[in-house]
């Protein structure tokens, strides 16, 4: 379309990073970190979980479970294997080139925290654009996962990623 930036949000480019480092040396990197038992919690809802292929497991989510495995351990694995790869693929992103935020400061403020993240990104802002950003609807979902986990599934959960909750101040 002639413009001179791109915006994605594709999570399988958490797996890409020292390729998209590569095809685009001079890119923003926006690292957005969520509690990993929200992720968990919101894995086992989305309509592309069951058979989504788990890159580390090396297959199909279907599979996990016939395989005799539980679900919530693996979407609890799930968030805690992202993120070692998302750590791995940061260490070949130029310093300067990654703007991180944690989805709670995210929902607490997101106008602004849009703002910060289109000027640390090079972009300017104006008014209108400003304008259209509050008149959008941010759902806040930061806790959701506390009601929609049984105990047993917050047990297994917290098990799974309890030292990568701890790194990410989520304890």
């Amino acid at each position: 379309g002639g413009g001179e930036r791109l915006l994605c949000k594709r999570i399988a480019n958490n797996l890409r990073l020292p390729l998209l480092v590569e095809a685009f040396p001079d890119a923003t990197f926006v690292l957005l970190t969520r509690d990993g038992r929200a992720v968990a919690s919101s894995l086992r809802k989305v309509n592309w979980w069951p058979g989504f292929w788990v890159f580390w497991y090396g297959s199909t989510t279907d599979q996990w479970e016939a395989d005799g495995g539980d679900p919530w351990e693996l979407a609890a694995r799930h968030w805690v294997e992202e993120v070692h790869a998302l750590e791995s693929g940061l260490d070949r992103v130029p310093a300067g080139h990654v703007v991180s935020l944690a989805y709670e400061d995210f929902v607490a403020s997101p106008v602004d925290r849009l703002a910060d993240i289109a000027d640390r990104s090079g972009l300017t802002t104006n008014g209108a654009w400003l304008t259209e950003l509050r008149r959008l609807s941010y759902p806040d979902h930061k806790e959701s996962w506390r009601t929609e986990l049984d105990p047993a599934a917050l047990a297994t959960v917290e098990r799974v990623q309890r030292d990568t909750l701890r790194r990410y101040g989520y304890s």
